[in-house]
């Protein structure tokens, strides 16, 4: 049996267990972190970082200090807890820079009160702030992200349909674009594994593609038409192919060839496979995994070639909506959180 067919068997072994498809394990935050607003797991110290706050309000809140929450993922046990400054909060789309050590979540800032978006600079080693930079005036609402393999770069998507790029190193603006039309906020951003572009998704179903070296727009496609648009994204590992995730009911995962940004192939869920929070590529299968909102939360996983829906595992009912995910692919784990009062965090081992 090929590897890529062992999967599909295990996954399918999996959900012949009526009483619970895959092993989950949660942790309850502590009291006032009720929303889970972005994870990151940073493989090379096995360590995940949450961003958490106390309510679900969108914009920044000047006095109020974000939090974030570390966590040691060999014992699933909490370590940390960084305070940032006030007005830096509600931090989300947060990525990590293994190689230098460094991660970066973005703020909403506030269009009523002129407030920008910011990004902050958070050193993982010390657990601690080192640096932010404000977008620009009439910026806000940082919903995605993405960093360019050598990590001297990041760029980040706000509400109303602009991507700026930020010189991570000097922490800088250095270059930013938007696209011209209405209803565009950039829920979800991917990198080419060879750097040489990116592509950002908006809640209305566009995409657009960036050439970094240049920061020029050079493709726009719309691949949905009246429908929920995307919030989660995979890139396939030669960057040739990427596979959109709607928030339809049920969701679809849309094929795009990315070298002349047209669609190829839709896939259709099934019945109760909802509104896609994230994706995660698993290369070394051939996979990819897609976690719906819930509830019920479920874990679809598709071959990428063929391309087709493999096997859906179902969470526990206690693993109700999902607010956001990460992924660790040395461990093939998947961790969610859970938005309660207060919020759990949780995690989900594929192939235990």
């Amino acid at each position: 049996m090929s590897r890529h067919a062992h999967v599909a068997a295990l996954l399918l072994a999996l959900l012949s267990s009526p009483a619970q498809t895959v092993p989950v394990h949660q942790l309850t935050l502590r009291r006032g972190e009720n929303y889970i607003t972005s994870i990151i797991v940073d493989e090379k110290s096995g360590r995940a970082y949450l961003s958490v706050s106390r309510d679900e309000f969108p914009y920044t809140l000047e006095q109020i200090s974000g939090t974030l929450v570390q966590f040691r993922l060999s014992d699933f046990q909490r370590t940390g807890t960084l305070r940032l400054l006030p007005g830096e909060n509600t931090l989300t789309a947060g990525i990590v820079d293994t190689r230098h050590g460094m991660a970066y979540f973005g703020t909403a800032g506030d269009p009523n009160k002129d407030v920008q978006a910011r990004v902050i600079k958070i050193n993982l080693a010390e657990f601690k702030r080192v640096g932010s930079v404000a977008l620009g005036k009439n910026e806000y609402g940082i919903n995605s992200a993405a960093l360019t393999p050598a990590g001297e770069a990041g760029l980040f998507g706000t509400l109303f349909g602009s991507v700026i790029q930020v010189d991570l190193n000097a922490m800088q603006v250095s270059g930013d674009l938007g696209l011209a039309r209405e209803d565009n906020a950039f829920q979800c951003g991917l990198m080419d594994p060879h750097g040489r572009f990116a592509y950002f998704a908006t809640a209305t179903g566009n995409v657009m593609k960036i050439k970094l070296s240049d920061l020029t727009p050079v493709g726009n496609v719309t691949l949905l038409r009246g429908q929920p648009g995307f919030k989660a994204a995979v890139i396939a590992a030669d960057g040739e192919s990427a596979y959109f995730g709607t928030q339809g009911s049920p969701a679809k995962i849309i094929l795009v060839n990315l070298t002349n940004l047209q669609p190829q192939e839709t896939l259709t869920l099934e019945a109760g496979e909802n509104r896609l929070v994230a994706g995660f590529l698993n290369p070394r299968e051939g996979t990819a995994y897609f976690v719906t909102h819930g509830p019920p939360v479920k874990l679809v996983t598709i071959g990428l070639n063929p391309f087709e829906r493999l096997s859906s595992a179902v969470l526990p009912d206690y693993v109700t909506q999902v607010s956001c995910a990460a992924y660790d692919s040395r461990h093939k784990r998947i961790y969610l959180g859970i938005n309660a009062h207060p919020a759990k965090f949780v995690k989900v081992d594929l192939f235990e």
